[in-house]
């Protein structure tokens, strides 16, 4: 690196304080990583330049011996048998404490289901079949109303129709009022 002497310790004090600021640790690892990639860092100038800025030179963390093996219980069979007899009790109690308190929800629920039943009865106090019949005349009375709101569909259709109807519409089929009652079957003249 061709840098002076200031150069290269501004660059490694810039990156240590990089460090500081990201909450890492200066160890060579991490201080080459903001270095350009030509730059020679050695471990001796790594502690000058912590010992510069007032920083203590991160010490390694010994790993931790393994903890011994807990020493195993010695207890007697008989002790043994009265504790397990004794986590049976409880479990049994715990069942039995569960059950009552099902017991206890499936009341409250069904206090409460009756509640609500008869609150809707006092807003509504009629039985099913007469609300339907309800809401069926009310149905109807809303169609109708529809309708006279809308007053008649077309006003001008009967009178489109009747201009449509040759000899004013006294047709029986396709033949005129005048062949009521004649046999069509041979025509006066034809042969």
């Amino acid at each position: 690196m061709t840098t002076g002497n200031d150069e290269r310790d501004r660059m490694l004090h810039r990156a240590i304080g990089e460090c500081v600021a990201l909450h890492e640790e200066p160890v060579i690892g991490l201080v080459l990583e903001k270095l350009p990639v030509d730059f020679d860092l050695l471990p001796e100038e790594l502690a000058d330049a912590l010992a510069e800025m007032k920083l203590a030179q991160p010490t390694p963390t010994p790993t931790p011996a393994p903890a011994p093996a807990p020493a195993e219980a010695h207890i007697s069979r008989e002790q043994a048998q009265r504790l397990i007899e004794a986590a049976h009790v409880r479990l049994d109690n715990a069942r039995i404490a569960v059950r009552a308190a099902q017991d206890e929800m499936r009341n409250t629920q069904g206090k409460l289901a009756d509640a609500i039943r008869s609150w809707q009865e006092q807003a509504d106090p009629l039985t099913p079949a007469q609300r339907r019949e309800r809401e069926m005349r009310n149905h109807l009375a809303s169609e109708q109303a529809k309708r006279a709101a809308r007053g008649k569909p077309y006003p001008q259709a009967n009178l489109f129709v009747q201009k449509r109807m040759q000899n004013s519409g006294n047709h029986r089929g396709a033949f005129p009022r005048n062949y009521f009652g004649r046999s069509v079957a041979k025509a006066p003249g034809a042969q």
